[in-house]
């Protein structure tokens, strides 16, 4: 690779890169130099420069001290195979490309394992989630869940199936290609029909980070009765313009909606309330809920840790995504969160009852 598209540490940390340091951190021996690559650096170099016909190298016999670090700017990939056995597995991509060479080498040196904190958290299944977020007995009421996961992923790839040929139909001329293109297209669509009718009958599925501020903007828009938004913090950069006048569109419409946030006010929680602007978002709820008192309350329960979004009786989500106080946009840094959307009448009626009687009796 030519120098000029190496990076300096300066320029690493300049554009927010992480550094993936050498493994293992000390200079090379001789032995370990490839002598057909450095070969082929050598006489970049030297045509570079203009110095005529370039050496032959023969052997490297020891390695200076004195050399600039550099870096190769790179997207690391990881990816878990999923089934009896799950597996996660890392890959490098240079310009687009994956480079199969730095896949093994970081493997072999064991590179996942001396850096574990380049990763996102390890993918939990549905089963796995509703075992972690819901009570026991809920647990058993959803039924089997071990396919959810692999439905919801084929459901992904037919709807990108289904948009493409979509759009080829739309812009193809000839005729006996149109007809071939809208037989298959009608068979993608009833096959997406029927998985979807599937994942319809399955009482619960994992949500991805970006899915929850999706379903919570989409919940705004459609709820008809209700909707329960329960968060551990608040950030007036959550609760902004564009969150209130969704929030007041829904009151206008007679949806009731309760709203309840709090971690307590000790310790590492008083300082991280304050760092997401708490006050100035509790400040604008309550101005809200003085225009709506019979439709909105707000309340600060000041120790509950809990992350919930309910929509009338269709679905209740719990996990870890912060309804109020993250925005999770697309194109800023990305932290994995796990939610869970339940659609078991019960459970929902369950959360509900519990989660609104501990409001104040209006």
């Amino acid at each position: 690779m030519a120098e000029e598209q190496l990076l300096r540490p300066h320029e690493i940390r300049d554009l927010g890169l992480r550094e993936i340091p050498p493994i293992p951190a000390r200079y090379p021996r001789p032995d370990e130099i490839k002598l057909a690559e450095l070969s082929q650096v050598v006489r970049q170099h030297w045509h570079k420069k203009r110095k005529g016909t370039p050496p032959e190298l023969v052997t490297v016999r020891s390695v200076l001290r004195d050399v600039k670090t550099m870096y190769q700017s790179a997207v690391l990939l990881q990816y878990e195979l999923l089934g009896k056995k799950k597996q996660t597995q890392v890959a490098f991509a240079v310009n687009g490309i994956l480079e199969e060479e730095y896949q093994h080498e970081f493997a072999e040196r064991k590179g996942p394992e001396r850096m574990p904190e380049l990763f996102a958290s390890q993918f939990k299944t549905t089963a796995e989630l509703a075992n972690e977020f819901l009570k026991p007995h809920i647990v058993k009421k959803l039924g089997s869940l071990n396919d959810v996961d692999e439905l919801v992923e084929r459901l992904e790839v037919i709807v990108e199936q289904v948009a493409t040929k979509e759009v080829e139909l739309e812009t193809q001329d000839r005729p006996d290609t149109k007809q071939v293109l809208r037989e298959e297209l009608e068979r993608e669509r009833a096959a997406k029909a029927e998985l979807e009718k599937k994942l319809s009958q399955r009482s619960a599925r994992r949500l991805r980070t970006y899915d929850c501020k999706n379903l919570l903007a989409e919940s705004f828009r459609v709820a008809k009765e209700r909707l329960v938004i329960v968060s551990a913090f608040l950030s007036a950069n959550v609760i902004d313009k564009w969150f209130l006048e969704r929030l007041e569109a829904a009151l206008k419409r007679g949806v009731k909606v309760w709203i309840a946030y709090g971690m307590g006010k000790e310790g590492d929680h008083s300082r991280r309330r304050e760092s997401f602007d708490w006050k100035e978002a509790e400040k604008r709820l309550k101005e809200l809920k003085k225009r709506y008192i019979d439709l909105l309350q707000v309340v600060d329960l000041e120790s509950t840790h809990e992350k919930i979004l309910i929509r009338d009786h269709e679905f209740v989500v719990s996990g870890s995504f912060n309804w109020l106080s993250f925005g999770a946009e697309r194109g800023k840094k990305y932290r994995h969160e796990d939610a869970l959307l339940v659609t078991e009448s019960a459970a929902i009626d369950e959360y509900f009852n519990e989660i609104t009687g501990r409001f104040p009796k209006t």
